[in-house]
């Protein structure tokens, strides 16, 4: 309490830090009209950074590398709070997530738990989201306000402290929670932001601040009303112990003194809409705002680099490689050196090539930095176009175009006939050539060949037969021809085909290029479909009781081919779905409307568990499982154990009516208590295998008898292998 006192005192004190000054940078690699809504500091220091205009990797404030995502993907960096580059096809997280983004909901916040190997996912109507990556991507838990103490479904932050700690933010209140079990603390706030500070978890609601030890005690921070205006964005700590806090004003406050610094105007700080802080391992504190991009806060004596070009890539000499970049250094201590990647030293490098280059800087105190420099391609490009016909009787009128690209404008044009802009309108039929020349004194040229006015080569491929089942070669075509000059030759994309008309045409896309006597060349797509392919897939497989009971069944789908399916099971059966199958090899084929069939062969194995015959059982029956099996002191299921576990769950989801519950034994070597405790984890993974597959668990119970029930002596291997053991017990059928 004394401390706490003391702190309280000193919070009053409002006088300013005695601090190293601190250097504002406005970061010129990103547009500063697109709103930063994530800024991610990553192993190796990386800053990854998103804005409206997509994910970034910034190096510094004059470079800022675009990451490349696939159509329709997702990075969790684009979402506030996002720690890891986790990512998701959009279509696939609204399906896990329940078509809820589709309903008036977006996704408010994400945190990745390193630790765990899971990703958390808060939304804004619909509560928090827990999913595996492992073995793969799959929500796995959904908490909200019906299976929780949590009074909103808005979920604000989320955050796993040092001590394992989960803090999620909500609009009314927050969930702190342990092992997934979880209590509500201060309702009525709304929680915004967390941050940490040694073993101490600092949280902004409602632009108040509290503070939370490791025994859950909260104390609230009472800040200077000069160091605040308006709500409370965010607030970050510094490697100093120092709180950043974001409001319309940006400060710097230490809770041990009460000292403070607010960034301005004066400081090159021009924003007053901060929407997230980060900071990186040198210290740097990197904010994104809303209104003006982003921007840097570091200490005057940081190591600050920069790469510059310093006198472009000049045309002259044949292409000679004479672009110059410079190093410009500010904060470290001189004397600095420079070690550019190819093993030169130097502030500046002469005699470059286009590209990118990268220099470290490193100071006297062994303090380093890393700058990117980019040459560009400043040489000119030319691309000729034909814009009209030569007329057939030889006249000088038709006409083209030249597009210039790269260079310094503005350009000078010199054809061959005479003309000197960039469209030329007397020319005759054949090759011509155009010269350009930019302000730089830069040249380069470009050949035309100008066509006469023939009329338009158009060629089109007319399919003449089809083909009906999946991998046939059966389809024709035949090119049809308007204009141009003959005789024609034809040149396919596979060699097997010859001709204006072709056949034993097999499904694909093919490219003919048709050739006239003048040399003109046309080409023309040829797209041959074929139905899907038919087949056929085993969707359910029931045992026979045994090999003299006919009760197995399958059930199959076909796919693709065309039209109606006619289904023939080696049975006589000709429906989807087969029963009365035996016990062994079984095959079922599939024809479609085209005539198109294939086949299937499965197998109808013999049940494990015979004994669970619906008809067969009675209340408080006794069925041992002896293939379900556990490694030595375990509570895990094995591999081994799936099929009959599998077995069980069809059983009882044929037969809703039947209660059940699974009872643990083990031998009588150990102690009670442990064998009591194993006894009953193993039974309650078994029943949590089955609710967790769709069975009700008020059909499931469970239960550990420890070795209090023995079926044999425990004075032999084998009477201690059959007393450790799992069973079912009927409880209740109620048909």
């Amino acid at each position: 309490m004394r401390s706490l006192l003391t702190l309280l005192y000193l919070l009053n004190c409002t006088f300013l830090m005695s601090q190293e000054e601190m250097v504002v940078e406005h970061c010129s690699a990103l547009d500063i009209n697109a709103p930063i809504n994530n800024i991610y500091i990553g192993p190796g220091n990386q800053k990854w950074v998103n804005s409206d205009n997509g994910l970034f990797l910034v190096s510094s404030v004059h470079e800022a590398t675009p990451v490349e995502l696939f159509k329709g993907e997702i990075s969790m960096l684009q979402i506030p709070g996002g720690n890891k580059d986790i990512r998701v096809n959009r279509i696939f997280l609204e399906l896990e997530l329940g078509g809820i983004l589709t309903t008036n909901d977006e996704i408010t916040v994400a945190f990745y738990d390193e630790e765990m190997d899971e990703l958390w996912v808060g939304t804004r109507n619909n509560g928090l989201f827990l999913f595996w990556m492992e073995p793969k991507f799959k929500m796995v838990k959904r908490f909200n306000t019906r299976n929780t103490k949590m009074r909103s479904n808005h979920i604000n932050t989320i955050f796993i402290d040092k001590l394992g700690r989960h803090w999620v933010g909500t609009k009314d209140g927050m969930l702190l929670g342990r092992n997934l079990r979880w209590r509500l603390e201060k309702k009525d706030y709304e929680f915004q932001a967390t941050t940490e500070n040694g073993r101490q978890v600092w949280l902004l609601s409602h632009d108040h601040i509290w503070v939370v030890d490791e025994q859950d005690n909260w104390n609230h921070l009472d800040l200077p009303a000069e160091i605040t205006q308006g709500h409370i964005k965010d607030i970050a700590f510094d490697d100093d112990g120092k709180l950043w806090i974001a409001s319309e004003k940006l400060a710097r406050y230490d809770p041990i003194t009460g000292a403070y610094k607010v960034f301005n105007s004066a400081d090159n700080f021009l924003s007053s809409f901060v929407n997230c802080m980060a900071i990186d391992e040198e210290g740097t504190v990197w904010v994104g705002t809303e209104d003006v991009g982003l921007y840097l806060i570091q200490k005057a004596s940081a190591l600050r680099v920069s790469c510059l070009l310093e006198k472009p890539l000049s045309c002259r000499g044949d292409g000679r490689n004479d672009a110059e970049l410079s190093v410009h250094v500010s904060g470290g201590v001189a004397p600095y050196v420079f070690l550019w990647e190819d093993g030169e030293l130097g502030s500046n490098r002469q005699g470059l090539a286009a590209g990118a280059y990268t220099v470290t800087v490193t100071d006297a105190n062994g303090r380093t930095k890393a700058a990117r420099g980019i040459v560009p391609n400043s040489r000119l490009s030319l691309t000729v176009e034909q814009t009209q016909l030569a007329s057939p009787e030889g006249k000088a009128d038709a006409a083209a175009i030249v597009k210039v690209e790269g260079g310094v404008p503005k350009y000078t044009y010199r054809w061959d006939n005479g003309e000197r802009t960039a469209h030329a309108t007397n020319l005759d039929a054949g090759e011509h050539i155009i010269k350009v020349e930019d302000e730089a004194g830069c040249q380069a040229e470009a050949r035309l060949f100008i066509q006469e006015n023939i009329l338009e080569l158009v060629a089109n491929v007319k399919q003449t037969r089809e083909i009906h089942c999946n991998g046939e070669s059966t389809a024709g075509g035949v090119v049809e021809i308007i204009g141009g000059k003959g005789p024609f030759t034809f040149k396919w994309s596979d060699e097997r085909l010859q001709g204006q008309e072709v056949d034993e045409v097999r499904a694909g896309v093919y490219e003919v290029t048709v050739t006239d006597a003048m040399g003109n060349e046309v080409s023309s797509e040829f797209l041959v479909t074929q139905p899907p392919r038919l087949s056929l897939q085993v969707t359910d497989l029931r045992p026979a009781t045994d090999e003299r009971t006919n009760n197995g069944k399958a059930k199959m789908v076909a796919r693709g081919g065309q039209g109606r399916y006619i289904y023939a099971w080696d049975n006589g059966l000709n429906t989807f779905e087969a029963e009365e199958l035996s016990v062994g090899l079984h095959s079922v084929t599939v024809t479609d409307e085209a005539g198109c069939s294939t086949s299937a062969e499965f197998e109808i194995k013999r049940k494990i568990l015979p004994a669970l015959t619906a008809g067969k059982l009675r209340n408080g029956q006794v069925v041992k499982i002896e293939q379900l099996q556990f490694d030595a002191d375990s509570v895990t299921i094995t591999e081994s154990s799936i099929p009959v576990l599998k077995e069980l769950f069809t059983f009882l989801a044929d037969n809703p009516e039947i209660v059940v519950q699974i009872e643990g034994h083990t031998n009588g070597t150990p102690p009670h208590e442990f064998c009591d405790s194993l006894s009953t984890e193993r039974a309650r993974n078994v029943a949590f295998y089955l609710t967790g597959k769709g069975i009700a668990g008020r059909r499931v119970y469970y239960k550990g008898y420890g070795k209090r029930q023995p079926i044999a002596t425990n004075d032999t291997a084998e009477g201690r292998r059959r007393n450790q053991r799992v069973e079912i017990r009927i409880l209740e059928l109620r048909g």
